[in-house]
């Protein structure tokens, strides 16, 4: 399955054998082994943490040492792509900040923006939100449109950086 935090994906492998539950996140972070104590609750075998987990249709809720993790479930046709992140030196992908609607798109497929340019407005509770560029590029592909209700796992608009021989019109 392909579980989402903080606007980062990651693939997850778990097995359970004999009450115990390992699981393996984008084959190179250590295994993670827990022993479920109950209906919800488990118990990490290596540091010795106790785990609760709640899980609904879209998301995982984890508490682990009174910190409270909220993880997206991604459909099951969700196509991973290894180091999927916010953004990078080559791209910037705008997420935004919370759930809400889209009130005006600011720039357009193929447009060369600078970095600091505006380039969406978002509502969320009642107020309006400009979200920038944080890199000088070209804007690849624009995911929403005005009015539509969006999430925070959504990328809105992908930003490619500017190769070194291109310049900003």
């Amino acid at each position: 399955m392909v579980l989402s935090y903080k606007g980062t994906n990651y693939q997850v492998q778990s097995t359970l054998e004999n009450g115990t539950i390992k699981t393996n996140i984008n084959d190179n972070i250590e295994s993670i082994i827990l022993k479920r104590i109950g209906s919800n609750i488990f118990e990490s075998i290596k540091e010795n943490k106790k785990i609760f987990v709640a899980k609904d249709s879209k998301h995982i809720y984890a508490m682990i040492d009174g910190f409270q993790y909220i993880l997206d479930l991604k459909p099951d046709d969700f196509i991973y792509h290894e180091g999927d992140k916010l953004s990078d030196d080559t791209h910037d992908f705008i997420y935004a900040p919370m759930p809400g609607s889209i009130v005006q798109i600011l720039v357009n497929e193929g447009d060369v923006v600078a970095q600091g340019t505006p380039v969406i407005i978002i509502e969320a509770m009642k107020m309006e939100t400009k979200l920038y560029s944080s890199i000088s590029g070209r804007i690849n592909k624009v995911n929403c449109s005005r009015g539509m209700q969006v999430d925070t796992d959504l990328v809105l608009i992908e930003i490619i950086n500017l190769s070194d021989n291109q310049e900003l019109k």
